[in-house]
């Protein structure tokens, strides 16, 4: 008789092969989509790789990871205060490196996650929506070659799809669990990403219909919820102060990073750290300077919504994306980023998309057409790519080159 913890062993195992066995099946319609799609990833994190910097002035994409609760409780300051602590018990690399391997390592993690979510749909409009510029992973690329928080909040909700597929009860209460942990994180590390609870509550009820009755779901979601509301009012509530700037630069320091580019002697500040004592006042005024610059997003936005309206799924789910569309309006009126904030809702839609989507047998879906096949290369490179990782009306393609440093990386070849 096996013992118990052989009988684990062996479950674990077989857990992995059939993750490996469901990634490299050779019969994949869409091999060309994961292709391209893994291929941005490496191409991204080589690029981040090369440009990381975590005090560029104005560090909007590093920086911000490294808020701490340094000189007190703050918004934004979970995830800089757990890297403290990590680094503090490991020390084998410095804060910088470590905090650049664990960004490294969300971003696999989420390409991973949607990997998987990704083989268990079958339908033509997949590729179209799986590498739509403003879904999936590219929300979280910065432009600078950094990650953006929301990364953390991705794979929770990629998750959530995950389990929506499944009809495993470990996989499904796992990945609620494990969800729920990430969202408080993000919550606690960017308070803006509440916006994204919504989806997170919807994809919660769904996954755990096959194991709770409708009462029991209720409870559930209405208590992570109402938790991550609290940690909403609170981080809020927190905007911070230069004392608070102070105490994490003292943090930091006393992690063995050099601050001289945060924390001058003469106290001056920038980047995100700045950016806490920030009034809405300051923000609103700012948004109405930035408005003839940010009037081409309608464009996007619109532009964006054509796969999910060309394959029908928004017929049926209008009354949700008008809702979380609804959601994230806040953000406009105090926010400049207004490419940010249509990506935070299109990610909300893709990830339903790819959740509830009703599955095609592939026997039925035939080879795609030429038309159809050039009109997602166009899709997915002459408008799509250059944005992964520079907004196109900053400079396109050649955008795309330069940051990502191509044109270098085959100078040394």
């Amino acid at each position: 008789m096996l013992s118990g913890a052989t009988t684990s062993s062996l479950q674990s195992r077989s857990l992995v092969t059939g993750v490996v066995h469901r990634l490299m099946r050779s019969r994949c319609d869409n091999a060309a989509m994961f292709a391209f799609f893994w291929g941005v990833i490496l191409l991204g994190s080589y690029s981040y790789n090369k440009i990381f910097n975590p005090w560029w002035e104005g560090g909007f994409n590093t920086n911000d990871w490294l808020i701490n609760y340094g000189g007190g409780f703050v918004r934004r300051g979970l995830f800089g205060q757990l890297l403290i602590e990590f680094h503090r018990v490991i020390p084998v690399l410095s804060l910088t490196r470590e905090l650049q391997l664990i960004q490294i390592g969300f971003l696999f993690a989420a390409g991973l996650v949607f990997t998987l979510l990704a083989h268990r749909v079958s339908h033509r409009w997949l590729p179209w929506v799986f590498l739509s510029p403003a879904g999936l992973l590219w929300s979280a690329y910065d432009r600078r070659g950094g990650l953006r928080k929301e990364i953390i909040l991705i794979i929770a909700l990629g998750l959530l799809a995950l389990a929506c597929r499944h009809s495993s009860r470990r996989v499904i209460l796992w990945a609620n669990a494990v969800a729920a942990l990430l969202a408080a994180l993000t919550i606690f590390s960017w308070e803006a990403s509440i916006v994204l609870a919504p989806t997170l509550a919807l994809l919660q009820w769904r996954s755990l219909a096959p194991l709770m009755s409708a009462r029991q779901r209720r409870v559930v979601v209405a208590t992570t919820s109402g938790f991550l509301v609290v940690a909403f009012g609170l981080a809020s509530t927190h905007r911070g102060s230069i004392h608070n700037i102070l105490g994490m630069c003292r943090g930091l320091r006393q992690a063995g990073m050099n601050t001289i580019f945060t924390c001058r002697p003469s106290g001056k500040v920038f980047g995100e750290f700045t950016a806490l004592t920030s009034t809405i006042h300051a923000q609103i005024h700012l948004v109405s300077l930035y408005l003839p610059r940010n009037w081409f997003y309608g464009f996007w936005l619109i532009l964006a919504l054509f796969p999910f309206m060309a394959s029908g799924w928004l017929r049926r789910w209008w009354p949700f994306a008008l809702g979380q569309f609804a959601v994230t309006i806040p953000l406009y009126v105090i926010g400049t980023d207004w490419g940010r904030w249509v990506h935070l809702f299109i990610i909300s839609l893709t990830i339903m998309w790819l959740a509830t989507i009703s599955t095609t047998p592939k026997a039925e879906l035939g080879p795609r057409g030429t038309i159809e096949s050039a009109g997602l290369l166009a899709w997915t490179t002459c408008w799509g790519f250059s944005y992964y990782f520079y907004p196109f009306w900053i400079g396109g393609f050649f955008a795309l080159l330069k940051s990502a440093g191509i044109m270098h990386f085959f100078k040394q070849l």
